[in-house]
């Protein structure tokens, strides 16, 4: 393994201890009420923060494809999901996402959790994936997102930002945006 690849390994296992954080402070809470993960709330908007956990074993990557089957096991569990994807400019990135609408053969509608908001990932791409051992809490407000802006044709889709401003106040400051309204 080269020097390069080592350091973005721990570079990534960092990330992903501090995006985990959250999860273990619930996960603590939950499990002594119950085994399995409780249904979400319709109505809470928050976002948790909590410690950072101790970092955890993960499995090898597979280089196998990433299949529309996988995606749809992965949104409905809620499991979060390392890739490395190759994008149109040639430039390849390891990232860690949520998969929020599997309703598309070619393309992943995801949460970016490096870029810290929607995007849209070419199936094809995907050079390298696998299912962290992790769960993410569903936020509706990135569903509601997708449910509006995500089959749209790219001119007439609204980019996140954009698309926060005509939400109502409180929303669009969430993510920290000023909204016009």
């Amino acid at each position: 393994m080269k020097q390069g690849e080592i350091v973005a390994i721990i570079v990534a296992l960092v990330l992903i201890a501090w995006l985990m954080r959250g999860f273990f402070t619930g996960m603590k809470k939950g499990l002594a009420k119950s085994a399995t993960p409780a249904a979400p709330r319709k109505k809470t908007y928050t976002l948790k923060a909590g410690p950072a956990p101790d970092l955890i074993d993960m499995p090898e990557p597979t280089d196998k494809t990433f299949t529309y089957r996988v995606e749809q096991q992965a949104a409905k569990a809620r499991q979060r999901l390392w890739m490395r994807y190759h994008d149109r400019s040639g430039h390849i990135t390891e990232r860690i996402i949520e998969i929020y609408h599997p309703e598309d053969d070619a393309v992943v509608f995801a949460w970016c959790c490096l870029k810290r908001g929607p995007r849209t990932f070419a199936r094809h791409s995907i050079q390298l994936w696998r299912l962290l051992p992790e769960r993410f809490e569903f936020d509706p407000i990135v569903d509601q997102y997708w449910e509006e802006e995500g089959t749209r044709d790219m001119s007439d889709k609204l980019p996140w930002l954009r698309w926060l401003e005509s939400q109502p106040e409180h929303i669009a400051k969430r993510y920290g945006v000023n909204s016009l309204k």
